[in-house]
């Protein structure tokens, strides 16, 4: 870990507490060999991808500031098969760009039209619409899919109904860490306690989302389906801290970039997740000289210098450099030296 995990006699550190008694101060530390550990594991690998690393029976609190687990499942997907890794293998890993949720929603929504349509419901002509765009979908968010705009923008729909029915205005407050697990447990089990007041059952959800997602689209974007791709709904601007300032926006901003990817996707990109990787770095402890890594810019913060955003293209697309480390390596890649001098 990074540091020491405090033991504390009251409250889990998320709030304040009352501090003039002493009744509160941390008693000490947990100690290093309680705290989570796996040596030579059977998989042959570990995984952390800000998950929950640790189960009920654990007794220390760490945090509650888990993310859902679907990152890192995906990320043991890709790693259990393999017998032998390379680096190319691991680049390849981080770019990756299924997304267990929206895949696992857009499963149960075609399922349950499947069904309807089989049964002669009168909107058949609407579910099977929803088939033809979630059908056969293979659960990727990449910046020329449609069905993952489909998918994406039908499940914020499909939560944002529940959770208006159940919080009203707060609803748009709600978020926290594990929230995909709760929107993944929803989708699969459908309780009636959750099903929104004034529906008829969760079919009836599933199929007003669609529409109304369909609405949105056909207005955001226009009458052409084929237009309705991710990227231009997971859209990110690299803005420099000065970039707010309008006079220096143009000059110091990169331009909006189109993204793979999403919150529970390896490659966690875009205006859907909020951000992305301050870098991708992948090192071979056979061989250090063949280690990589790319920036979300470039290696200077000189707006001027021609390397103030010449790796956000290679970032963007998922293509990295190589990163030499010994001395003779580093000497023979040298292109160029900045130095830094104290003034006279």
């Amino acid at each position: 870990g990074a540091g020491n995990v405090p033991v504390r006699p009251a409250g889990k550190g998320d709030v304040p507490v009352p501090g003039a008694s002493g009744g509160a101060d941390w008693t000490g530390y947990v100690p290093f060999e309680s705290l989570p550990n796996s040596k030579n594991p059977p998989t042959g690998f570990l995984v952390s991808a800000n998950n929950r690393i640790v189960g009920d029976s654990v007794t220390e609190f760490y945090t509650k500031m888990w993310m859902s687990p679907f990152r890192a499942r995906r990320i043991g997907d890709l790693l259990r098969p393999a017998t032998r890794l390379t680096v190319d293998d691991m680049n390849r890993f981080q770019n990756d760009t299924y997304s267990y949720p929206d895949a696992i929603f857009a499963a149960e929504a075609v399922r349950l039209a499947e069904a309807r349509i089989a049964a002669g419901d009168p909107e058949a002509g609407t579910w099977t619409s929803m088939v033809s765009y979630l059908g056969g979908w293979d659960g990727h968010l990449n910046v020329d899919s449609v069905s993952a705009t489909i998918a994406v923008r039908m499940r914020r729909q499909f939560v944002d109904r529940v959770l208006k029915a159940k919080l009203g205005d707060r609803a748009a407050r709600y978020a926290y860490y594990g929230r995909d697990t709760f929107v993944v447990n929803l989708v699969e089990k459908r309780p009636a306690r959750w099903l929104p007041e004034g529906a008829a059952d969760w079919e009836s959800v599933f199929l007003e989302s669609f529409v109304a997602t369909r609405e949105a689209l056909l207005k955001e974007f226009g009458p052409n389906p084929s237009s309705w791709k991710y990227g231009r709904i997971n859209t990110l601007t690299l803005a420099h801290p000065l970039g707010r300032i309008p006079r220096l926006a143009g000059l110091l901003n990169l331009p909006t970039m189109e993204l793979d990817g999403g919150p529970a996707t390896v490659k966690a990109m875009g205006v859907v997740s909020g951000a992305g990787p301050s870098m991708r770095f992948v090192v071979d402890l056979e061989d250090f000289d063949r280690a990589t890594l790319v920036l979300p810019s470039g290696n200077s913060g000189q707006h001027a210098s021609d390397h103030y955003d010449d790796q956000t293209d290679d970032w963007r697309v998922g293509r990295t450099a190589a990163l030499p480390f010994s001395e003779a390596a580093v000497a023979a890649a040298t292109v160029a030296t900045l130095r830094l001098e104290p003034a006279p």
